[in-house]
């Protein structure tokens, strides 16, 4: 049987050769109906051009790029490089667009989505790093679709939409939307390890947490950060209140925005609130590993036996080489359960994925997307 999807990556180049390599992709497959292209280093400021060349050479599948920190694909992860990658796929159809040039990014994508909302359709979302705070994924949580995934850029006007018969358009943010598939298969892992049992928010004012389990927040963190070495960046990782200390890929990491040494508090942000479960935490290669063979394992198991087809990773830039010390970390991961399969993505800025039933902001996290069809 003919592929159903097929990726590819070109390193430096010009946007014509990505260009190109685009359509030699799109032929070998059956009828294409969408691209999705992640452009890194110097492309990222091409896109125009780039967008002009895919016109050419690829003129009738919708297409969207989306500016990142780095590429991957199944060959391996490409950082501090001029490269773009992508995925090609047929089954269906799709449409891309961008989002008008307004403050409120999530509420600019929801009214761009809203008539395209479907249970049946995968939305792929990509926006600008400037003011996406964790509220501004609340918009994206009213739109019903079967799957909602994507990231942060790593600039302002990273995102480029090609739809047949128009002219490319260039925006801060925007997506590519996917109605004909059936939807992916969707898990998220963080890179943190726990200095803490989860623990109960008990007191909050506004975004600053007073207690946990009765305890002074602060107090709780002066204990967790004790005897820690090189003095590592703690955040916080934010659980549901129904959250048991063993899902790892239920958490929310946030920053520690500030302390207020008179009330004994720690300032996260406006989404916290009495009930949900917290724990310190810090960023951690070995945790890393762990929670994305978890998180992978647990992929296979939900697929139900359906026959993998391709997948999407979108991985925050503080993985990767970063965070391990050696590349293709987190792609040899996913291989040795998926080793067959084409795979496409990008480090983020931040990332967007399920948190219970609605698309939340994530940071220091792998969102792997399986897309999959009845074996």
């Amino acid at each position: 049987m003919r592929a159903r999807a097929a990726s590819f990556v070109v390193r430096g180049g010009s946007p014509a050769r990505v260009a190109r390599a685009a359509a030699e992709t799109a032929r070998s497959l059956t009828r294409p109906s969408a691209a999705l292209l992640f452009a890194a280093g110097e492309l990222r400021g091409r896109l125009e051009e780039l967008g002009q060349a895919l016109r050419e050479h690829l003129p009738e599948v919708p297409i969207l790029v989306a500016g990142g920190h780095g590429v991957l694909t199944e060959r391996g992860e490409l950082e501090q490089e001029n490269a773009v990658c992508g995925m090609v796929w047929t089954g269906g159809e799709a449409e891309s667009l961008v989002a008008p040039p307004e403050a409120d990014v999530g509420s600019a994508l929801s009214r761009a989505l809203e008539s395209r909302a479907t249970p049946r359709a995968t939305a792929f979302v990509f926006a600008r790093p400037r003011n996406f705070h964790p509220h501004a994924a609340e918009p994206l949580a009213t739109l019903r679709f079967g799957a909602f995934l994507g990231g942060g850029t790593a600039g302002d006007g990273q995102v480029l939409a090609l739809a047949p018969g128009r002219e490319p358009a260039l925006a801060d943010s925007g997506a590519l939307v996917s109605l004909g598939l059936r939807p992916p298969v969707v898990t998220s892992s963080p890179a943190c390890r726990l200095l803490m049992p989860l623990a109960r928010i008990t007191e909050v004012r506004g975004s600053m947490v007073l207690e946990l389990e009765g305890e002074r927040a602060l107090d709780v963190l002066a204990a967790s950060a004790e005897g820690l070495v090189e003095e590592p960046l703690v955040f916080v990782a934010l659980a549901r209140e129904d959250a048991e200390d063993d899902e790892p890929a239920e958490l929310l990491v946030r920053g520690i925005q500030g302390v207020d040494p008179a009330e004994r508090g720690v300032v996260i942000s406006e989404e916290v609130r009495p009930g949900m479960r917290m724990a310190f935490a810090v960023r951690d290669a070995a945790a890393a590993r762990l929670q994305l063979e978890g998180a992978v394992q647990r992929l296979a198991r939900d697929i139900a036996g359906a026959a993998p087809l391709f997948a999407i990773y979108v991985s925050c830039a503080g993985r990767g080489v970063s965070l391990h010390g050696t590349p293709d970390v987190d792609l040899r991961i996913i291989r040795a359960r998926f080793p067959d399969i084409p795979i496409a993505g990008m480090h983020s800025s931040y990332e967007i994925a399920p948190h219970g039933d609605a698309p939340a902001l994530k940071l220091y996290t792998g969102v792997l997307a399986l897309f999959t069809m009845p074996s």
